[in-house]
C-alpha cells in the first residue's frame, strides 16, 4: 500500500468530517433560534387567549347602544 494514498484518503475524510461537524453546528444554532422563537410565539398566542375571555365577557356585557351614547 502506498503510504501517501493512505494519507490523503484520511485526509480527505477527515476535511469531510471536520465540514460535516460544522454543518451539524449550524444547524443546532439554526434549531435553538427557531426554538426561541417558537416558545415566543407559544406565550404570545396564551396570553392573547387569556386575555381574549375577559375582554369579550365585559365587551358583551355593555350593550352597544348605551357605548355608542357615550361617545
Amino acid at each position: 500500500m502506498n503510504l501517501m494514498y493512505q494519507y490523503n484518503a484520511m485526509a480527505r475524510k477527515q476535511l469531510g468530517i471536520t465540514e460535516g461537524i460544522n454543518l451539524l453546528k449550524q444547524v443546532q444554532v439554526d434549531l435553538n433560534r427557531t426554538m426561541m422563537t417558537a416558545n415566543a410565539w407559544g406565550l404570545t398566542a396564551i396570553i392573547a387567549n387569556a386575555s381574549l375571555v375577559p375582554l369579550n365577557a365585559i365587551i358583551k356585557a355593555f350593550e352597544i347602544k348605551k357605548a355608542n351614547s357615550l361617545y
